[in-house]
């Protein structure tokens, strides 16, 4: 399978952090865009760069990711088995004429890691924040203060699996 074609997209070259240096798999991974029908497209690629083979990435809907246009990727490694890409900004899909479509939040896909216990908390209660906020008070004081805190800040942290390099 390959992705469709698309204009006003991103991509971000990564490296995959399990493989052995001397083979240096390389992979490219192309983020939402427009379509050739001029809606946005909802789907994130993977282009394995050695053997020419695309594969979607996955991610949970969970997330509640929406595609994006006109927006920045870059991609930049933390450590050695880790490859981080943040997508920022662009543009969302208009409800109608008056709806202000620019995008100002932030999106990191970090490869290669396993998500620490407690951001796995935090991801879950954030995906359930409706129903849980009235029990916030319970959580231990480090636990609500970050959760507090990525209520203010307007970004997502996803940790694609590793299964998810081609």
């Amino acid at each position: 399978r390959w992705p469709c074609s698309r204009g006003f997209h991103v991509g971000s070259c990564l490296i995959d952090p399990e493989s052995d240096e001397a083979e240096n798999e390389q992979y490219v991974a192309v983020f939402w865009g427009q379509g050739e029908d001029a809606k946005h497209v909802p789907d994130i690629w993977i282009l394995h760069v050695q053997k020419m083979e695309w594969k979607e990435l996955q991610i949970p809907s969970s997330y509640k990711l929406r595609p994006r246009m006109f927006h920045m990727s870059c991609s930049y490694h933390i450590q050695t088995k880790q490859t981080d890409v943040i997508v920022y900004g662009g543009n969302k899909q208009r409800k109608d004429k008056f709806d202000r479509n620019v995008m100002t939040d932030a999106v990191i896909f970090r490869f290669g890691s396993v998500q620490r216990l407690d951001e796995q908390c935090i991801q879950c209660i954030k995906t359930h924040i409706e129903y849980l906020k009235p029990l916030i008070h319970l959580l231990p004081m480090t636990l609500k203060q970050d959760i507090e805190a990525e209520e203010n800040n307007n970004i997502t942290l996803i940790y694609p699996l590793e299964s998810y390099f081609v």
